[in-house]
């Protein structure tokens, strides 16, 4: 321990503190599955050479070249072995107020880091008794040869750093994961501070959208329950590469509240174009969750040439039984009222074990939109039929899915768009989150918008 803890402490940067430090459990048996494996395959490809040899070796001379063939394969076979217990010894691993680490001494200092504030949550496998494995996914990954390993960048995000069956591998993760938790609701609620405030005119009525960043255009539209907050953590970090644009629909957030009659599909698509056009984009990407992939299949409709490519988020073409259960919906926000609705509606949006403050981020946004607003963005959410219009589009899409949304936006949904678009390059699968993963998944999701468009 105080061999892991000089180390890694030798990798901190100024104003870094440690909070954890160890090793791997070390040798042979750290995966005894796998120790089984290797000499049930060895076992086999000597039988296997023992029965070429009966067959092929008619001269002496391939019998010599025989076992110095075995001989080679024994030894590699031994020293692959001896190498893995060598790298488990010089293998260390740590955690700080900022960052995991891990440092390797095989052949030279080697080390990797991720920062914590890039990461959506660990995940613990190859478990044996108290030890495990613990992935960091969508981590930036920094490696350096020196003894300095500097802060990651926020930019570019890559692979995770892994931490190779530690020991007390549930209470490493339990600590992680405190930490990942405070650090993201900071960071939500700076990004949330971050947006910028502009208007746009869609006929007599101003539509508020954010705006950040330099390149291609993406222009982001949120679902029925939410305002241009949901894309917070976007705005922050796509916009380091992207030109990045959020909005609230009329009625939503900080734009103008219309007369309800002029609430519609067709209306929101008309926002998307105002903005737009005072942002002086004449083409881009849209990414749109839930009612905000329908509002995207409205403004390919009518404005085709505008639309680069698609992005649609725990979104549908058509909802089965959305039509015939509008009036029940209705009814509920009439029993309820927005308040109370929001605060029955919120946690379902999640998956199961999500952050209280998250879900209380997400209630609040809910909370602000006018009820009668709510009650006519209900019609229109569940009210469209784009089914025919998915084989006309001829833009490139990816259509993601929270893996949790089983019940809002089920999994058949999206595969109904996927396979329906031809353009569709694949459905992707966000881990742990649910029907608004850009929210509850934002740096996951953000590699995965960021792989697509680049």
């Amino acid at each position: 321990t105080d061999r892991a803890a000089s180390a890694i402490k030798a990798q901190l940067v100024p104003g870094e503190e440690l909070l954890w430090s160890g090793t791997p459990r070390l040798g042979l048996w750290a995966r005894p599955y796998d120790s089984w494996y290797g000499l049930a395959v060895f076992v086999w490809i000597t039988y296997l050479l023992y029965e070429l040899r009966s067959i092929v070796l008619l001269q002496d001379v391939y019998e010599e070249r025989f076992i110095l063939g075995y001989l080679f394969l024994a030894v590699v076979s031994l020293a692959n072995i001896v190498y893995d217990i060598i790298r488990r010894n010089n293998s260390y691993f740590g955690l700080t107020d900022r960052r995991a680490i891990s440092v390797n001494r095989t052949f030279g200092l080697h080390a990797n880091s991720a920062a914590l504030a890039r990461v959506d949550a660990v995940t613990v496998t190859e478990r044996r008794k108290d030890c495990g494995t613990v992935s960091f996914g969508g981590a930036p990954v920094r490696k350096s040869a020196g003894r300095t390993v500097t802060a990651p960048q926020e930019w570019p995000m890559t692979g995770p750093v892994v931490f190779d069956m530690i020991k007390d591998v549930d209470q490493v993760a339990s600590l992680v994961n405190s930490i990942i938790d405070k650090r993201n609701e900071v960071a939500w609620d700076d990004a949330v501070a971050d947006l910028s405030h502009r208007s746009a005119k869609s006929g007599d009525i101003n539509i508020a959208y954010a705006e950040a960043g330099i390149g291609k255009p993406i222009v982001f539209l949120h679902g029925v329950g939410a305002t241009k907050k949901c894309w917070a953590m976007q705005m922050r970090t796509l916009s380091q590469k992207f030109r990045c644009i959020a909005l609230d629909y009329r009625g939503y957030g900080d734009s103008d509240v219309p007369p309800i009659d002029a609430i519609s599909r067709e209306s929101y698509a008309q926002d998307v174009a105002a903005v737009m056009d005072a942002a002086g984009i004449d083409k881009a990407v849209l990414c749109g969750n839930s009612l905000g992939g329908v509002v995207a299949l409205e403004f390919y409709k009518l404005f085709p040439q505008r639309v680069r490519s698609l992005v649609l988020v725990d979104s549908f073409a058509f909802y089965p039984g959305g039509v015939e259960s509008i009036p029940d919906r209705i009814k509920t926000l009439d029993e309820l009222g927005i308040e109370k609705f929001a605060e029955t509606r919120s946690p379902a949006l999640f998956a199961p074990d999500a952050p209280k403050w998250l879900v209380e981020r997400a209630r609040a946004d809910l909370a602000s939109i006018p009820l009668d607003v709510y009650k006519a963005s209900t019609r229109v959410t569940w009210s469209g039929d784009y089914r025919e219009l998915l084989p006309k589009i001829n833009v490139g899409a990816l259509v993601v899915w929270g893996e949790h949304d089983t019940k809002i936006a089920p999994l058949a949904l999206s595969k109904e768009l996927m396979f329906g678009i031809p353009g569709a390059s694949d459905l992707m699968v966000v881990p742990r989150a649910g029907h608004i993963p850009q929210m509850e998944a934002p740096h996951e999701f953000n590699r995965l918008l960021s792989d697509f468009l680049s």
